[in-house]
């Protein structure tokens, strides 16, 4: 997000620290803020905060992911009803999107949305 705050940017770089050191090895790529998400059923493209893809797919698609197997996004006032509304409706069309993770930057709070095939809804607020 371009104009981004301090904490938001602050939160971004501690998570893309910590999200290399868990994806190292496993053939997955980590993106940050420029690459942008392509949802095919919405026919848009968004730019999350984090985006990381393991699927070979993406590989040869150089200015957007179609595959992302995690999505992070730090709220911001303005963006916090859109990011928690319609654009996880969008994001939640993707086929290989396995985890939505919405990050509180003005309070130590935290929502995952885990998408799979045995739990498609579950919710776990931290």
């Amino acid at each position: 997000m371009a104009g981004a705050s301090d904490a938001h940017e602050t939160i971004c770089i501690n998570l893309v620290n910590l999200l290399t050191t868990h994806v190292r090895g496993r053939g997955c790529r980590i993106y940050a803020g420029n690459m942008k998400a392509r949802i095919e059923e919405a026919d848009v493209f968004y730019y999350p905060d984090i985006m990381v893809t393991c699927d070979e797919r993406d590989r040869s698609l150089q200015y957007f992911k179609r595959y992302p197997r995690l999505i992070v996004e730090v709220l911001s006032p303005t963006t916090a009803a859109f990011d928690r509304g319609n654009k996880f409706a969008d994001y939640r069309t993707i086929e290989t999107l396995q985890e939505y993770v919405v990050i509180n930057q003005e309070k130590f709070a935290w929502i995952a949305q885990i998408l799979n095939a045995r739990s498609p809804q579950f919710t776990k607020m931290f």
